[in-house]
């Protein structure tokens, strides 16, 4: 609960204190809606790894013209309210280590085709709401969505055990499982096209309600696995490849 916050914690400066001139450092500090320049945290080597230190998001940010880019494991707090809305070059570009935290009543968003990108490790904890174009969770990332997930088209998990989890309401036009991912359904799940589940390791557990217009399961896991409600409104086919 901690890590879902009201406001900035006290003391923290703003952005243009801390890391603006050179981008260079991992420091603590925030930006909000009277920000409209760049955010470049290149962020600094601590011995072991780079780390951008913590950014904290309150208000109105909107980086469609503007870079928006913290170095890889740094911490980034969107607190109550906040809204952050990235550009496709933004959204492709976040970096792996990283761990956002939504709390509840804020936002990150991209426009209508626009996808965004989990890659590298990258953890999204989703308190708020998510509303994307596309959203892809890739390469050991983890997406865990309590309260509302909005994908405008795909929703899609890659190699090396990737996971969504979903306690809270997450729509799509199409889920597409490959690899060795996971998904965990413990909430409301509505993919309004195809549900296509083809890898022969990785994992699709509904413990909640689940809707699809089609089901493809055409692959060999065993870890393909209905505990409670799927709802199919067209075809659901098994068509697995390894007989």
């Amino acid at each position: 609960a901690s890590k879902f916050l009201t406001d900035v914690p006290e003391g923290v400066k703003p952005y243009a204190e801390v890391q603006q001139w050179g981008g260079y450092g991992s420091g603590i500090s925030y930006i909000d809606g009277s920000w409209t320049d760049e955010v470049n945290i290149w962020g600094s080597y601590d011995g072991s790894k780079n780390t951008g230190g913590t950014l904290y998001i309150k208000g109105q940010n909107w980086f469609l013209d503007r870079k928006f880019y913290v170095a890889a494991n740094t911490d980034v707090y969107l607190v109550e309210g906040a809204v952050l809305v990235l550009s496709e070059s933004n959204a492709k570009d976040l970096q792996g280590g990283c761990n956002y935290y939504l709390a509840p009543g804020a936002k990150i968003a991209t426009p209508d085709g626009v996808e965004l990108v989990l890659n590298n490790g990258l953890h999204m904890y989703n308190h708020g709401t998510i509303d994307v174009g596309k959203l892809s969770v890739n390469n050991t990332s983890v997406l865990y969505n309590s309260n509302e997930l909005q994908v405008r088209g795909e929703l899609s998990t890659e190699n090396n055990q990737s996971v969504i989890v979903n306690d809270g309401t997450i729509t799509a036009t199409r889920l597409h499982t490959a690899g060795s991912s996971h998904v965990q359904n413990n909430g409301t799940m509505t993919i309004n096209g195809n549900t296509d589940i083809d890898s022969n390791n990785n994992t699709w557990v509904n413990n909640g309600q689940y809707t699809t217009n089609y089901f493809y399961y055409t692959a060999g896991s065993n870890d393909v696995i209905n505990n409670c409600k799927l709802t199919v409104r067209e075809l659901f086919k098994i068509n697995l490849g390894d007989t």
